[in-house]
Protein backbone atom coordinates (compact mmCIF):
# COMPACT_ATOMS: atom_id res chain seq x y z
CA UNK A 1 0.00 0.00 0.00
CA UNK A 2 1.40 3.62 -0.94
CA UNK A 3 0.78 6.96 0.34
CA UNK A 4 -0.04 9.41 -1.05
CA UNK A 5 2.61 12.08 -2.29
CA UNK A 6 1.24 14.68 0.27
CA UNK A 7 1.34 12.31 3.32
CA UNK A 8 4.58 11.12 2.84
CA UNK A 9 5.80 14.43 2.28
CA UNK A 10 4.40 15.84 5.40
CA UNK A 11 5.71 12.52 7.54
CA UNK A 12 9.14 13.63 6.32
CA UNK A 13 8.80 17.14 6.56
CA UNK A 14 7.27 17.73 9.80
CA UNK A 15 9.72 15.57 11.92
CA UNK A 16 12.85 17.24 10.53
CA UNK A 17 11.04 20.41 10.77
CA UNK A 18 10.08 20.49 14.44
CA UNK A 19 13.28 18.74 15.37
CA UNK A 20 15.11 22.01 13.73
CA UNK A 21 13.20 24.01 15.31
CA UNK A 22 13.78 22.96 18.88
CA UNK A 23 17.75 23.98 18.05
CA UNK A 24 16.42 27.67 17.57
CA UNK A 25 15.02 28.68 20.99
CA UNK A 26 17.37 30.07 23.06
CA UNK A 27 16.53 30.52 26.93
CA UNK A 28 17.58 34.21 28.49
CA UNK A 29 17.38 34.54 31.96
CA UNK A 30 16.98 37.85 33.76
CA UNK A 31 19.27 39.58 35.94
CA UNK A 32 18.25 42.33 37.93
CA UNK A 33 20.69 44.95 39.03
CA UNK A 34 20.12 47.08 42.37
CA UNK A 35 21.78 50.73 42.30
CA UNK A 36 21.64 54.54 41.76
CA UNK A 37 21.99 55.48 38.57
CA UNK A 38 25.73 56.83 37.64
CA UNK A 39 25.14 58.32 34.24
CA UNK A 40 22.73 58.70 31.81
CA UNK A 41 23.63 58.74 28.43
CA UNK A 42 19.92 59.88 26.49
CA UNK A 43 21.86 59.94 22.64
CA UNK A 44 22.87 56.29 22.82
CA UNK A 45 20.29 54.91 24.94
CA UNK A 46 22.12 53.79 27.85
CA UNK A 47 22.33 54.07 31.88
CA UNK A 48 25.14 52.82 33.98
CA UNK A 49 24.25 51.62 37.20
CA UNK A 50 27.05 49.80 39.35
CA UNK A 51 29.62 50.58 36.55
CA UNK A 52 27.62 48.13 34.17
CA UNK A 53 26.25 50.06 31.38
CA UNK A 54 22.51 48.78 30.16
CA UNK A 55 21.18 49.65 26.82
CA UNK A 56 17.17 50.81 27.27
CA UNK A 57 14.65 50.01 24.06
CA UNK A 58 11.62 51.82 23.46
CA UNK A 59 10.01 48.41 24.57
CA UNK A 60 11.57 49.31 28.22
CA UNK A 61 9.03 49.77 30.78
CA UNK A 62 9.71 52.32 33.80
CA UNK A 63 7.32 51.91 36.92
CA UNK A 64 7.63 52.33 40.32
CA UNK A 65 7.07 50.14 43.21
CA UNK A 66 3.49 50.07 43.16
CA UNK A 67 3.55 49.68 39.08
CA UNK A 68 2.67 52.77 38.07
CA UNK A 69 3.83 54.07 34.85
CA UNK A 70 7.07 56.76 34.97
CA UNK A 71 8.21 59.25 32.70
CA UNK A 72 11.41 58.63 30.84
CA UNK A 73 12.59 62.64 32.22
CA UNK A 74 12.09 61.34 35.83
CA UNK A 75 14.83 59.47 35.61
CA UNK A 76 18.21 60.94 37.11
CA UNK A 77 21.40 60.36 38.46
CA UNK A 78 21.27 59.26 41.61
CA UNK A 79 17.83 57.72 41.26
CA UNK A 80 17.79 54.27 43.23
CA UNK A 81 16.25 51.78 41.02
CA UNK A 82 15.96 48.08 40.32
CA UNK A 83 16.80 47.39 36.48
CA UNK A 84 15.61 43.58 34.95
CA UNK A 85 17.99 42.84 32.31
CA UNK A 86 18.90 40.45 29.84
CA UNK A 87 22.38 39.48 29.58
CA UNK A 88 23.37 39.41 25.61
CA UNK A 89 27.25 39.40 23.93
CA UNK A 90 27.27 43.05 23.63
CA UNK A 91 26.20 44.01 27.03
CA UNK A 92 23.05 44.36 29.03
CA UNK A 93 19.54 44.99 27.78
CA UNK A 94 17.16 46.46 30.43
CA UNK A 95 13.49 44.80 29.76
CA UNK A 96 11.86 46.54 32.83
CA UNK A 97 13.11 49.28 35.53
CA UNK A 98 11.26 49.79 38.95
CA UNK A 99 12.46 53.61 40.12
CA UNK A 100 12.26 53.04 44.13
CA UNK A 101 10.70 55.90 46.49
CA UNK A 102 13.15 58.30 48.21
CA UNK A 103 12.07 56.72 51.52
Amino acid sequence: MRLPKTIRFFLLVFPLFTFLCGFQVKRMETVSINGAIERIDPVHNVIVVNQIKMDLSPDTRVVDERGNAVKWDQLKPTTHLTAETVHMPDGYKVIKITVHSKE
